[in-house]
């Protein structure tokens, strides 16, 4: 039992080999005891390295316990200029005053994942110019306004309120970054950070930002994602050299009128904010390459942004591509997904330098067949859309290398999906040319599909060129409908999109009859063999009717009641049921001789 009580197991990779120790949990008051057996050297290395012509001498410490304040340690380290402080165990709760006093060359002091709480005074000297304090528990930076050479300040991830009202002080500072904290406002006098090029002030809780922002003339990237910003200050305008600019999960609804002035502007991340449309200064912006502004609740682009190459506008409310968005001619990425997008316009040839279109999560029923115009299109998503069938144009498209139709549903063509899983782009390209979509076919729900020319209220209506009526099979309690026959059944089926136009023979809607449970169960046996391609008699079916699904039940027994416990829809090629009413009817034409044609489901 003491054993077990009294387990605690660590292991160090020594210089000179390992050396486990085991340490009884209530007697564990301090890393200090566990570690003043351990060889000095092996809890610290020195080294240099060499900066713009400079040698910098520098340490890494491993144990804290080794820097008490007579330590003979701090004869190796008195002349240190890069010092780097790991306390795995979470010994130190603040750096002790003596760290400071004993390396009076330092240049850069680091300390990341402790329990800190505060530094000491004498840490902030000149000299110091690199101060990168991540992941500790830091409360204040009282006294940091004597670093006044310091150009680098990481304090990010710590358990800051505010900065100290002198901050803006630190005139030599170009990187600052204090995300993660939980900082209300930022100083009035920030402004006077002159030189500051990199500001990440992300993850934290900012209401509004000083006026004295638009003095940080030389600010090329800023960060402020994650903030309780409901508007940014018109002064940002005055930032000439802004490059990069985010504000992701605010509450912005708006851009200020002047924001147009930030003639350099490359990248701008807006997501997760409360605009209702993508404002219309950023049309007057011709450095602008990236627009990020996905999970607003844009509903419209009132204004072409030409310089674009990457546009994300995903989980929005735009209904329609608009032809200010298709004007947007040098668009290279285009990310429309979870929108409310209905119809793929005939105009999307006109973004000429497309290469990633994805449309996922759109209510799309149809892809145009001059998509194949994008001729650089590499990547396409439609996964999530309702789309029926894909278009012969996929074959023209020779730098496609990717198209995601995964998760949809209405899919008539249910060999398309696994065509391309298992071979691929090439071989989705392959099936397509050999099975072209029927165009004479649509499909409106699970278990219907009708003609072109069908009405859904007043039923099958004469084609205006063609005068043939459309084909009604009863089955139980259900109706398939089915695009007029012609004679091409004895070549196989092949072509029958094109041969239906040729078609000229009358046709009467096929009478309702019953057949026999034995009758239907034989018929049923040849469908694995039609799924391959090949009916009974030999007949290709490649691209001659459409794919849905039918009640399996009311195949295999016509005689079964509906509502009964075994009326189960089950998902059943319609193109089955279509070869068989062709096969029924080829062989009675073959038989006979006669024009009219009966068959028995």
């Amino acid at each position: 039992m003491m054993l077990l009580r009294e387990k605690r197991n660590f292991t160090r990779a020594k210089l000179q080999g390992m050396r486990v120790m085991s340490v009884i949990a209530g007697n564990y008051n301090s890393r200090k005891k566990v570690f003043s057996e351990i060889l000095e050297h092996a809890d610290y290395k020195t080294y240099e390295i060499q900066v713009a012509g400079r040698t910098l001498r520098c340490a890494r410490v491993f144990n804290p316990a080794l820097l008490a304040k007579n330590s003979k340690t701090w004869t190796t380290l008195a002349d240190i200029q890069i010092f780097e402080l790991e306390d795995p165990e979470g010994i130190l709760t603040s750096i002790p005053k003596h760290y400071a006093t004993n390396m009076q060359r330092l240049e850069s002091f680091s300390i990341t994942w402790t329990r800190v709480k505060s530094l000491p005074v004498e840490l902030f000297r000149q000299g110091l110019k690199t101060l990168s304090l991540p992941r500790n528990h830091i409360k204040a930076l009282n006294g940091i306004e004597k670093a006044v050479d310091l150009s680098d300040l990481n304090a990010s991830s710590n358990l800051l309120t505010e900065l100290p009202k002198t901050f803006g002080q630190l005139q030599n500072l170009t990187t600052l970054d204090v995300s993660g904290n939980a900082i209300r406002e930022l100083p009035v006098n920030f402004g006077s950070l002159n030189q500051l090029r990199t500001l990440d002030c992300s993850c934290n809780r900012l209401a509004y930002l000083p006026d004295s922002i638009e003095n940080l003339t030389e600010l090329a990237c800023l960060d402020l994602n994650n903030n309780h910003l409901a508007e940014l200050p018109e002064t940002i305008g005055n930032l000439r050299k802004l490059e990069d600019l985010r504000a992701r999960g605010n509450r912005l609804q708006f851009l200020p009128n002047r924001f147009d002035r930030l003639v350099k502007l490359g990248s701008l991340i807006l997501g997760k904010n409360r605009f209702e449309e993508v404002p219309s200064q950023l049309s007057n912006m011709s450095s602008l390459r990236m627009l990020n502004m996905r999970e607003n609740s844009i509903r419209g682009f009132p204004r072409a942004i030409s310089s674009l190459k990457t546009l994300i506008l995903d989980s929005n409310q735009l209904d329609e591509i608009g032809v200010q968005l298709l004007s947007c001619s040098n668009v290279e990425l285009l990310s429309l997904e979870n929108n409310a997008i209905r119809l793929i316009p005939a105009g999307i040839d006109r973004l000429k330098h497309l290469r990633v279109l994805h449309l996922g999560g759109n209510p799309l029923d149809a892809v145009p067949e001059n998509i194949d115009q994008l001729e650089k299109l590499c990547h396409l998503s439609l996964k999530g859309t309702n789309i029926r069938t894909l278009p012969t144009a996929i074959v023209r498209m020779d730098s496609l290398s990717l198209l995601d139709i995964d998760g949809c549903p209405h899919l008539t063509d249910p060999y398309l999906r696994k065509e391309l899983k298992e071979n691929g782009i090439a071989g989705l390209r392959s099936y397509i040319s050999q099975n072209p979509p029927s165009s004479d076919l649509i499909l409106t729900d699970r278990r219907t599909v009708l003609p072109r020319y069908f009405d859904e209220n007043n039923g099958p209506i004469s084609d205006p060129n063609n005068k043939q009526q459309p084909t009604l099979v009863h089955q139980g309690n259900r109706v398939t409908i089915f695009a007029p026959l012609s004679n091409s059944v004895n070549q196989g089926f092949a072509g029958a999109a094109a041969a239906a136009a040729q078609q000229t023979a009358d046709q009467k809607v096929l009478k309702q009859s019953k057949t026999t449970q034995n009758e239907e169960s034989r018929e049923l046996k040849n469908l694995d063999s039609i799924r391959e391609g090949k009916s009974e008699d030999g007949y290709s079916l490649d691209g001659d009717v459409a794919y849905g699904t039918v009640n399996k039940s009311k195949v295999k027994g016509m005689d079964q009641k509906p509502g009964s416990d075994e009326d189960e829809d089950e998902p059943l090629d319609l193109v089955d049921s279509g070869v068989l009413i062709r096969q029924r009817l080829d062989a009675q034409d073959t038989e006979s001789g006669a024009t009219k044609r009966q068959s028995h489901i």
